[in-house]
């Protein structure tokens, strides 16, 4: 009755009436985890929200049968949540968001990868965010990335990665001029950035890395990523005078990356045992 944590992720079989039995049996569980379970539904964020009330951290991801019924429940009596990953959850809207938006204590939110929020979604997330996960989410644009830059003020981190075509440059500069607690600004695979992001990109942060593949089957690919690792000046202004390049290069790494993994997946295919791959790498102008 004392267990704290707990992780069923990718566990078989995993159905509602478990879920009860298991927040019925440990009241204190502070940390509850769960991925790609097809058979959970609303009913098992009822049961948690209902036996464990205290839970401040809980994973809900690939839960193809949840739907804002669920997290609206969870949301008006876990009121201690700091943190919350529903990614990839399809079934998801905007409306769950209007309660998520509520949790006071909410630091770190995941909805990546749920196809039906838009930017009506983010405009409502809650306003003590420090971690915000809103990548690959295909509605998201402009108005979404605007309405961030105006509420969520103390963010830290923030995911925009493969956005849909609609987020501009303008966005971008209102984000880095208003968040200024801006840590970590992902914007891999934004086509619409352009010339003009990059430069303010580079006037508040510092980039950091552009990653390639590696022998590690867990590492993936990064791209572009800034961070506020250094406040050198003179190192930035060096950077934004030899920007010219820094499009061009992620293009190359990007490009290089995806031939590298097409070669990965053609001799998967014929059979043949995978090669040693050779990392992608790309230099900018110093």
């Amino acid at each position: 009755r004392r267990l704290r944590e707990l992780d069923l992720s990718r566990c078989a079989d995993v159905t509602d009436e478990a879920v009860r039995w298991i927040a019925k049996s440990c009241p204190e569980l502070t940390h509850f985890y769960l991925e790609g379970q097809s058979q959970i539904t609303d009913d098992a964020m009822h049961h948690v929200s209902r036996y464990v009330p205290g839970v401040v951290a809980l994973a809900a991801r690939g839960m193809p049968k949840l739907t804002d019924k669920g997290l609206t429940t969870l949301s008006k009596r876990a009121r201690r949540l700091t943190s919350l990953d529903v990614s990839r959850c399809p079934l998801l809207t905007y409306k769950c968001m209007r309660d998520i938006g509520g949790l006071r204590k909410m630091k770190k939110l995941n909805i990546s990868g749920c196809a039906l929020m838009s930017d009506r979604a983010v405009s409502t997330a809650p306003l003590t965010l420090h971690e915000l996960d809103a990548s690959m989410l295909p509605y998201l644009g402009d108005e979404g990335a605007l309405a961030i830059s105006r509420r969520n003020t103390v963010l830290r981190s923030l995911n925009l990665s493969h956005a849909s075509g609609s987020l501009t440059d303008a966005a971008v500069r209102e984000l880095l001029t208003n968040c200024r607690e801006l840590e970590c600004l992902e914007l891999t695979g934004c086509e619409s950035i352009g010339q003009l992001a990059l430069q303010t990109l580079a006037r508040e942060l510092s980039l950091s890395s552009m990653s390639a593949p590696s022998e590690d089957p867990s590492s993936a690919f990064v791209g572009l990523r800034a961070t506020e690792e250094t406040r050198d000046r003179k190192q930035q202004r060096a950077f934004v005078r030899d920007l010219g390049d820094v499009q061009r290069s992620a293009g190359l790494v990007q490009r290089a990356y995806r031939r590298a993994m097409q070669r990965r997946v053609d001799m998967a295919a014929e059979g043949e045992r995978p090669r040693h791959e050779e990392h992608c790498t790309s230099t900018l102008p110093a």
